[in-house]
């Protein structure tokens, strides 16, 4: 097994840490209260809240606006999820080098970009940042891309290679994750060029 102590959590991870009905909800959970350094997009605040509003017009959930209050919660900066918001343009492009290599959803490859952006550069020298995600295909392009997989959130067969979380604590300079002052270049391979007209 792995260690690793830096994990940047996809909204597939902490819907789930929500919604007791999903599967691996216990799995989520124990990840958010575990302890770890645990980082997201800012975005991911949109998708979780909207899956959430969803849920509770189905009927799933007796008190939406109980769930969301606890993300905010689990994301103030008191809580056990940092956010970061890097650079737009050098996040939108990795992405799309992850949409074209990967052939993952927009999304998924936001996350992607996001976690190789702005997360990676913070890990200490020689550690490697983990991903927690519930997609194979996500799991799939962020073990390409160098990160490692956090065990137990996998729909299949979980690899040797899972990861186990330790506890870290965000240095002081990271704590308040912002827009970095000049985006790192993504470690995704280039585009292919784009076809002639």
């Amino acid at each position: 097994m792995i260690d690793t102590t830096l994990i940047y959590v996809d909204p597939s991870v902490l819907v789930r840490s929500y919604l007791a009905d999903e599967p691996g909800h216990q799995q989520a959970r124990a990840l958010v209260e575990g302890g770890q350094l645990l980082l997201t997009a800012s975005f991911t605040l949109v998708e979780v809240v909207a899956t959430l509003h969803r849920a509770g017009k189905a009927k799933r959930l007796a008190d939406v606006d109980v769930l969301i209050e606890k993300l905010y919660e689990e994301v103030s900066p008191d809580g056990p999820i940092s956010l970061t918001r890097p650079d737009p343009t050098a996040t939108e492009s990795a992405a799309l080098t992850i949409v074209r290599v990967y052939g993952v959803h927009a999304m998924e490859a936001l996350h992607l970009a996001v976690a190789d952006i702005a997360v990676r550069p913070l890990a200490e020298p020689g550690e490697r940042v983990g991903f927690a995600t519930q997609s194979e295909p996500q799991r799939a392009a962020a073990k390409a891309l160098g990160f490692l997989p956090v065990a137990g959130f996998t729909d299949s067969g979980a690899p040797a290679d899972e990861v186990v979380p330790s506890v870290r604590t965000m240095p002081p300079a990271a704590s308040t994750l912002s827009t970095p002052s000049a985006p790192s270049a993504p470690s995704v391979p280039p585009a292919p060029p784009a076809p002639a007209s």
